[in-house]
């Protein structure tokens, strides 16, 4: 059941609005692969970039998208050299995209907290450098929300403290899988301030913030937090 919808997915993910098929990307995004699902799914991934280079007429165009989701497939089997190389092809196609920088930043992250890597700071760097080109592309998406008038009605991906709330989110998730705990703690306590956000963003959030409190030996913060945002 669930390799049939992800089949149809990565079709669907395939358009030109691929960035904006949020359901779709949660769906990828869910699944717990098994060897077996991630072979089956690669094939999928082949054969989808083949037909949209069909259907374009270019054989060297190819689709962002597809290009994310074959470097998610590096990266969950840790091959962050082959994700990146991907990830770099998804910003060949679509320079500037935010999903695209995000996970170069995310990549390299990975990379650079790795058990062999020769330059980690370096990696760190890169990183860094990517993850505040996202930022910059996500405040300009910001800027052109404080334009709209009052009466638009988007998703509730589209407004502006939830997009204000995913930058501080990103940033901070980002610094806390790099050890740098004390500006994780500092992202996430802004992202948590954001108003008008759904109960269930906040919560992925909060219960990041409480797992920096726990492992820093300050179980009382830890509790607090996760008792402010967790209790019904």
């Amino acid at each position: 059941q669930i390799s049939k919808r992800l089949v149809k997915s990565v079709g669907r993910i395939s358009k030109r609005n691929w960035d904006t098929l949020y359901d779709v990307w949660e769906l990828l995004n869910s699944v717990r692969w098994k060897p077996s699902d991630l072979r089956n799914f690669q094939r999928s991934l082949d054969r989808a970039s083949f037909n949209y280079q069909k259907r374009k007429g270019e054989i060297d165009t190819g689709c962002a998208a597809i290009c994310i989701l074959q470097g998610h497939h590096h990266l969950t089997t840790s091959n962050h050299v082959k994700a990146l190389r991907h990830y770099f092809d998804a910003r060949r196609i679509a320079p500037g995209n935010p999903i695209v920088l995000l996970c170069i930043a995310s990549c390299y992250i990975k990379l650079s907290i790795r058990r062999g890597t020769t330059k980690p700071n370096l990696m760190l760097m890169k990183a860094f450098s990517f993850l505040q080109e996202y930022a910059n592309v996500r405040s300009q998406t910001l800027a052109v929300l404080d334009v709209l008038p009052e009466t638009y009605s988007g998703s509730e991906y589209e407004t502006k403290s939830v997009q204000t709330f995913e930058i501080l989110y990103n940033i901070g998730i980002s610094y806390e899988k790099a050890n740098i705990s004390f500006l994780a703690e500092k992202y996430l306590r802004d992202a948590l301030e954001v108003q008008k956000i759904p109960q269930h963003f906040k919560r992925e959030a909060a219960y990041a913030l409480a797992n920096i409190y726990r492992r820093s030996g300050n179980k009382s913060l830890a509790a607090g937090v996760l008792k402010k945002h967790f209790t019904v």
